[in-house]
């Protein structure tokens, strides 16, 4: 199959002139500017590569591979500029994430073989990932079975878990997104091998006791010893391990991890369950942040404030449809 190449630029006489030096090689579309490619992205059948000039009025190329990060962040990123200095070097690596940038004059035999160097680069990206969700998919639902079975009351928790993984996964623009994802559906797992006693007990609300709520309090070393059976899940087994391990360091495990030391995934999903036990069945609002931020030492202050927005905006959109 042709992989799908998108130029961009705001010269519509050079988009045409690559275009037909390269439309036999590739599936070539153009966008006459930023706004204009953005417009063409779609991830049901995303681009391999975007090719983008840096200069152009109203978006630059930069902004345009920012955005298109987030968009469709499996994509390749090729740059092409007209005024290479040391600070567009610096900030299309950084900042754009580009593959491959050039200089023009760039010849369409030049510009090619790195188009080639792209799609493969994406071929690779692509084909893990399939194969990847086609080999966990099985394991996780075995899993997420097992958790119907054994605490159908966490399923809500769960998918809205997700949801809110899906929605902060891609503001903070996370290199794989899908271990948070995984992460936040299968927090509860390690209730599966509570004994059934205590399981009736939990369930009914009844009083535990001190030996009994300790046992309950240690289920996510539970959690982790079914999850890291899995391959490739060492680290969401972290992450759900760490999930109820404060900012400060306090709460479980009782180690020495804390701040910074604790899985990032794990500090996110800290804080999707303070805001489900201070919300409920509500959507989060600015209040609800406001309240986590006042504990202090509890949570990691930084991503609270960046999920702030993305979770209220995801919520409002989801209620608008």
């Amino acid at each position: 199959m042709t992989e799908r190449v998108l130029l961009v630029d705001d010269d519509p006489d050079l988009l045409q002139g690559l275009k037909r030096r390269l439309q036999k090689r590739y599936d070539i579309s153009t966008a006459e500017g930023g706004e204009a490619a953005l417009a063409l992205i779609d991830e049901s059948n995303p681009f391999a590569v975007v090719v983008s000039d840096m200069r152009m009025p109203g978006m630059t190329g930069l902004e345009v591979l920012k955005k298109l990060q987030k968009l469709s962040p499996n994509t390749q990123r090729i740059m092409l500029t007209g005024n290479l200095d040391q600070e567009t070097a610096v900030n299309a690596v950084n900042q754009g994430k580009i593959f491959q940038f050039y200089t023009k004059p760039c010849t369409a035999e030049k510009l090619s073989e790195g188009i080639d160097q792209a799609i493969r680069q994406y071929q690779i990206i692509t084909v893990e990932r399939d194969l990847l969700e086609q080999t966990l998919a099985g394991s996780v639902k075995v899993l997420t079975d097992i958790l119907g079975l054994a605490a159908p009351e966490a399923f809500p928790q769960h998918s809205r878990f997700r949801d809110w993984a899906k929605l902060v996964g891609a503001e903070l623009e996370l290199s794989q997104p899908w271990q948070l994802e995984i992460a936040a559906m299968l927090t509860p797992i390690g209730y599966a091998a509570l004994p059934p006693e205590i399981t009736t007990k939990w369930r009914a609300g009844e009083p535990l006791s001190a030996e009994e709520q300790k046992i309950v309090n240690a289920h996510p070393a539970a959690a982790k010893r079914l999850i890291t059976n899995i391959p490739r899940m060492t680290e969401v087994a972290e992450i759900v391990y760490y999930q109820d391990k404060w900012y400060n360091g306090t709460g479980y495990p009782e180690d020495d991890v804390k701040e910074e030391a604790i899985p990032q995934g794990a500090r996110i999903i800290k804080i999707f369950k303070a805001l489900n036990e201070l919300c409920g069945i509500e959507s989060p609002d600015v209040h609800a942040f406001a309240k986590l931020a006042g504990q202090l030492g509890k949570f990691d202050l930084e991503l609270l404030y960046r999920m702030q927005t993305c979770l209220i905006e995801g919520e409002s959109s989801k209620l608008e449809a």
